[in-house]
């Protein structure tokens, strides 16, 4: 499973059997919230999930043994996952790069063919062999190729040029490639790429560039100097593939690992880095920072009698509420079930957790529309303040989770500042009787 890989084995209880590696707290424990233990859950299935123990995160895949009342569970962090997407990226990569490099080379012997053509009978029967395989490859292979004269007037591109771009060869032969910029790169991003050219006679990376109907897309080229037989430089030729949907891939792959896919905010992993971030600026600044833990007063009553897709409309609706009631500086964030919490920097006086508390009450005791459904929910929170409160993104939150349940047992619809003693108090009630 890795260095980071988990195993489980939990009844349909919740209760946690074996856990590999082993971490004794954990035995015994029940696991009310595991989407495999819903009435109704499939008998396999995956999710992803940031754990509490190392806030990790990572995906899930489970198997139901009904006849034993078990459940057997594996996971691996996504990180792991997601290098094998950068394998076959890079792979790609690879080979688009070995096509250019042939590619030129042809593009040499064509060249090499048409001053021959003055020479005898048979030579020019083989140079006219070399023309036809080079033009079958510059017509079916699938990467765009452009060729153009040193001074960037376009000669040739071949039809992978044209699905592309959308411009036929008559629309761009003449012209210069200027007329494919997109407006995303300044002059020094060319002025370079030119300078790299006319120093070691090739260029690669990614450029932005606009297709003929405006769009934007992001190509991956490899432009090459071609030389005559005397090495004075006789052509460019550049060899393109879209990676728009590439990248997206992988940016969407990186949105998934950092965000709760529910409500689109910010998600325990990358909330803890944020935090961990706002802790060493405010200690370099002298700053202030808080942290208020937010939980729905009747969310499971909710759930339970409304249904889960009521329910999750009702936490996409919490976290608009939140997200509005905040400074864009501030980070809304959802830690799992109905749990929220918001991180706020740069703050030094109380009044204005005070005032962001009463806000945020307000808001949320309001009633909020679900189709059919009109619902008063309510929510309970806890905050805890960087210096006082504690040093590190872990403490802080712990604290204010333990203020947020001395909060809640005072009657819900309230919240509480962090006092020393209420770690204790909020660990004792979560803990089963002996």
């Amino acid at each position: 499973m890795g260095r980071q890989g988990v195993t489980l084995m939990v009844r349909d209880s919740g209760e946690i059997m074996a856990r590999a590696p082993e971490w004794r707290p954990y035995m015994g424990r029940s696991l009310p919230t595991a989407p495999y233990l819903a009435p109704g859950a499939p008998a396999q299935g995956n999710f992803k999930r940031v754990a509490v123990l190392d806030a990790v995160p990572r995906l899930y895949g489970y198997r139901k043994l009904p006849e034993y009342q078990l459940n057997f569970v594996a996971a691996l962090p996504l990180d792991e996952i997601l290098a094998g997407t950068a394998r076959q990226r890079q792979a790609a990569i690879t080979t688009m790069t070995a096509v250019s490099l042939a590619l030129v080379a042809m593009g040499w012997l064509i060249l090499r063919s048409v001053r021959a053509r003055d020479r005898a009978e048979l030579a020019l029967r083989d140079a006219n062999r070399e023309l036809s395989l080079a033009a079958s490859v510059f017509r079916h292979t699938m990467d765009a190729v452009i060729v153009t004269e040193i001074d960037g007037t376009i000669v040739s591109v071949n039809p992978a040029f044209t699905a592309v771009t959308g411009y036929t060869a008559a629309e761009v032969v003449g012209r210069t490639p200027r007329l494919l910029q997109s407006g995303r790169h300044e002059p020094a991003f060319y002025r370079a790429m030119f300078e790299q050219l006319e120093r070691t006679g090739h260029w690669r990376g990614e450029i932005w560039n606009r297709r003929k109907n405006g769009e934007s897309y992001l190509e991956w080229i490899s432009i090459s100097l071609v030389r005559d037989e005397l090495g004075k430089p006789l052509r460019y030729v550049g060899v393109s593939n879209d990676v728009t949907e590439l990248r997206a891939g992988d940016e969407r792959m990186r949105h998934l690992a950092f965000h709760d896919p529910l409500t689109g905010l910010p998600n325990r992993a990358l909330l803890l880095d944020r935090m961990t971030q706002g802790i060493n600026v405010a200690e370099r600044d002298g700053r202030g920072l808080g942290v208020m833990f937010i939980d729905l007063d009747r969310f499971k009553s909710i759930n339970d009698t409304l249904g889960h897709d009521v329910g999750d409309q009702l936490l996409q609706q919490v976290a608009q509420r939140l997200s509005h009631a905040v400074r864009h500086s501030d980070t809304v964030a959802r830690i799992g079930g109905d749990e929220f919490v918001i991180l706020l920097e740069q703050v030094d006086d109380g009044i204005t957790y005070v005032n962001l508390a009463d806000k945020l009450l307000s808001s949320l005791s309001r009633p909020m529309v679900l189709g059919a459904h009109t619902l008063e929910v309510g929510a309970s929170i806890g905050i805890a303040c960087y210096p006082g409160d504690g040093d590190s993104a872990a403490i802080l939150m712990k604290h204010a989770d333990a203020a947020m349940y001395v909060a809640k047992a005072g009657g819900r619809g309230a919240y509480q500042f962090y006092r020393p003693g209420m770690t204790a108090q909020a660990v004792q009630r979560t803990l089963p009787p002996p």
